[in-house]
């Protein structure tokens, strides 16, 4: 039987598919993706064409439009960040840029160690000098804010998700 947040879920993913549909995409495949640490949901799209990230939103609990601001002032500094094709904000609904999925992880040796990290670095440089996006104040990392992400790292990752030595464990083997 099913409860009723996973019917909300699929009723949400359906209202989002059909959003797609309507904003012209023309899905070959629609696959949910791993989550984050937030209510959003993602999904690949497989076009013929491309391949892009439909994001749902959920309100109250998210805020698209802080999203699609930040992006925006993210790629005016010159940092990767997805572009918004589509979105309807109402809803929590997103149509964005699909960045890959290559990370550091997989790729990362020591022949390309420096490149990287120092391109990781130069990034992160930039990434602080962001501190107002379009009447938005990026609040400071300060002691709450640190201690807010433990709380959300304990509620989400060692709460909701697995173990620290079984995620461990698991990369090993991928090694």
């Amino acid at each position: 039987m099913e409860s009723t947040e996973e019917r909300n879920k699929l009723h949400r993913q359906e209202l989002l598919e059909q959003w797609v549909k309507r904003s012209g995409i023309k899905p070959i495949s629609f696959h949910e993706m791993p989550g984050d640490a937030s209510f959003r949901r993602y999904f690949r799209i497989q076009t013929q064409a491309e391949s892009l990230i439909a994001m749902d939103a959920p309100l109250p609990q998210e805020n698209c439009q802080a999203y699609v601001q930040i992006a925006q002032a993210l790629r005016r500094m010159g940092l990767q960040a997805p572009d918004i094709y589509a979105a309807d904000l109402k809803r929590g609904f997103l149509l964005i840029t699909d960045l890959g999925n290559t990370t550091y992880l997989k790729i990362l040796n020591k022949d390309n160690a420096n490149e990287l990290y120092g391109a990781a670095l130069q990034a992160l440089a930039i990434l602080q000098s962001c501190q107002q996006v379009r009447g938005r104040i990026i609040p400071a990392f300060n002691a709450e804010w640190m201690w807010q992400e433990w709380q959300w790292h304990k509620e989400w990752f060692l709460n909701k998700g697995q173990r620290i030595d079984e995620i461990s464990f698991q990369l090993c083997l991928k090694k």
